[in-house]
């Protein structure tokens, strides 16, 4: 599973790049020869920009979120588009962008259990999952639980491809009937899948669709606010990825598999899909929903006097909207001044959906920002002190004094 970081979780990942070469996209820009090797030897035509070859996803590490003042915030986004010779493409370039924050169904095309295949516009699959990969579903039965709803699959859900050719990484679902263990299409893949390139077990796919609130907005040539694309200058095209600011939200794809806060587990995850054209398309799953930094870490009580255990609340919020950061790691250490003995419970989460033991001192914030610390005093004589210190994020401490009278 992914992680991703710093405006988000302290091990997660905040700058990702995925470059995807297109395959046979682009021409030869006025360059002699197919390949663009002149007689010579050398690459003539240098200088001239030809089609669209390659995207990069790129998003920053500061100041990369907007506090939108109405319940939102915004990410950006950009994307890099080059030709095949690395240049920047025209100026104008239309780039679309799409964001999928809901796994409906997932599933490897393999010969386990029967014959796989992608074939014309109908994806087969013997033995699909839900998000977490080991879930058995039926595709004509497969759901999400949202807005306290069963969402089944449906007409215009995407179905995303990995490991496969570009012109084939994205799909919609047609509007023929779903059976249980077949897709139908709007539009065929250029290749069958297995083949000699993509053998049996490459090839991994997931169903999707937007349901959380998320939204993507870029600009158009004249700097105007259009949805859903943007177009390039320099190469650059600028995106803001939107979505709700509270704690049912933030946090969404910077560690899907121990997000419980949506059924099925795993299935509250981000893919963008950026594309040029069918043979220049990128679908990345590095993207996360990230809190705005500058928050606080709340310990209560602060302070505490003599041996025992002792139960210390902590709580964590970020720095914009004060949003409660759901599912945020909190890490406790001890410092003592003397022969007093402090120790600190272990805390736990959920994998899927099974409560896995952390470290002792290693906690992770519940959906409401909230976690708990047993600290354990012993021995020690009068005067003595030791000093509880828990940090979260970047820069977010609180500490709890403790003294033996």
């Amino acid at each position: 599973m992914k992680l991703k970081t710093d405006v988000c979780l302290p091990l997660l990942f905040a700058i990702f790049s995925v470059v995807l070469v297109g395959c046979g996209g682009g021409d030869s820009g006025g360059v002699s020869g197919e390949d663009g090797i002149g007689d010579s030897g050398v690459i003539d035509d240098i200088g001239v920009v030809s089609a669209a070859h390659s995207i990069v996803l790129t998003a920053p590490n500061n100041n990369a979120i907007l506090d939108e003042s109405q319940g939102r915030y915004s990410k950006r986004v950009s994307a890099m588009v080059n030709d095949v010779h690395g240049h920047p493409v025209p100026d104008g370039t239309v780039v679309n962008l799409n964001v999928i924050d809901s796994i409906l169904a997932a599933g490897i095309i393999d010969t386990a259990g029967g014959a796989d295949s992608l074939t014309g516009s109908t994806l087969t699959d013997w033995a699909p999952t839900t998000a977490d990969g080991t879930t058995a579903t039926q595709f004509d039965s497969a759901f999400v639980w949202r807005n306290a709803s069963k969402r089944f699959i449906q007409s215009s859900d995407h179905v995303l491809l990995i490991n496969a050719d570009e012109e084939d990484k994205v799909r919609v679902v047609g509007g023929a009937a779903l059976s249980n263990n077949t897709i139908t299409t709007s539009s065929n893949f250029a290749s069958a899948y297995p083949n000699a390139i993509y053998p049996a077990s490459t090839t991994e796919y997931v169903v999707g669709a937007s349901l959380l609130g998320t939204g993507v907005y870029g600009v158009d040539s004249d700097n105007n606010p259009i949805t859903g694309k943007s177009t390039t200058v320099d190469g650059l095209a600028h995106f803001r990825i939107s979505y709700p600011a509270n704690e049912n939200t933030i946090h969404i794809g910077c560690n899907p598999a121990s997000d419980y806060r949506y059924l099925p587990y795993g299935s509250a995850n981000i893919y963008l899909v950026a594309s040029v054209s069918n043979s220049v398309t990128t679908v990345n799953n590095e993207f996360c929903l990230s809190h705005i930094v500058g928050g606080t870490l709340s310990v209560s009580p602060s302070a505490v006097s003599g041996n025992g255990a002792i139960n210390i609340e902590l709580y964590v919020e970020d720095g914009g909207d004060g949003v409660p950061l759901a599912l945020m790691p909190i890490r406790g250490t001890v410092v003592t001044d003397g022969a007093v003995s402090v120790s600190l419970s272990a805390g736990s989460y959920l994998h899927y959906g099974v409560s896995t033991a952390l470290s002792a001192g290693n906690y992770l914030a519940n959906r409401y920002g909230y976690a708990n610390s047993t600290l354990t005093i012993s021995g020690g004589v009068s005067g003595d002190t030791a000093t509880v210190t828990y940090s979260s994020g970047s820069g977010m401490v609180g500490t709890v004094a403790i003294t033996i009278p």
